[in-house]
């Protein structure tokens, strides 16, 4: 049985001041991510322009600070995800593999910043209108844009965040109850 996991963290208070226009957060080292970032980077990034500011945090980050990417700023693994998450106008989740639900994927919505995705970094989640699902550089370089530009303010973002957290935690309850009962009580769907 699959259930629709919820994310590993809440939605935190008042949103901090955006310290990055675009965050990215992973596992860097791990090649099916860097695939991704590496997307990210060379195909995705040069359609942004250049006023638009790039961070991209977790292990294995540092690594590809050699200057390829000047504006680009490379931070490491960092204190606190979440903190990185919310302090980003956007985070970007360049997927370009799909293994399962990623968590990633669940905490950067429940962050409150706006998400822009690949279909593949969303599979197996139902996600809220503050997420962007784009599969081609050109459309997901736009919807950052959008998302950027959007005069939604960032309270709304995180009150949306909130409501998809609780509903994704209320429908895991339930599936994880329905399969118990299922396995403790036979004959009850």
């Amino acid at each position: 049985t699959a259930f629709a996991l919820p994310p590993a963290v809440a939605p935190g208070g008042v949103r901090p001041a955006p310290r990055q226009d675009v965050g990215l957060l992973g596992t860097w080292s791990w090649e099916l991510n860097e695939a991704g970032l590496l997307w990210f980077l060379d195909e995705v990034l040069p359609q942004l322009g250049e006023g638009i500011s790039v961070a991209v945090a977790g292990a294995g980050s540092e690594r590809l600070a050699d200057g390829r990417w000047p504006r680009v700023r490379f931070v490491g693994r960092v204190a606190d995800a979440s903190e990185f998450l919310r302090a980003s106008r956007v985070v970007a989740i360049p997927s370009r593999t799909s293994a399962g639900v990623q968590v990633k994927t669940l905490d950067a919505i429940a962050s409150g910043s706006p998400v822009v995705a690949t279909t593949k970094a969303l599979r197996g989640v139902d996600p809220p209108a503050i997420v962007s699902a784009c599969d081609d550089a050109a459309s997901f370089a736009a919807a950052i844009k959008q998302r950027l530009g959007s005069a939604s303010p960032p309270e709304q973002q995180l009150e949306e965040a909130r409501r998809w957290v609780a509903a994704r935690r209320q429908r895991f309850s339930e599936e994880l109850q329905r399969e118990l009962r299922s396995m403790t009580e036979p004959g009850v769907p």
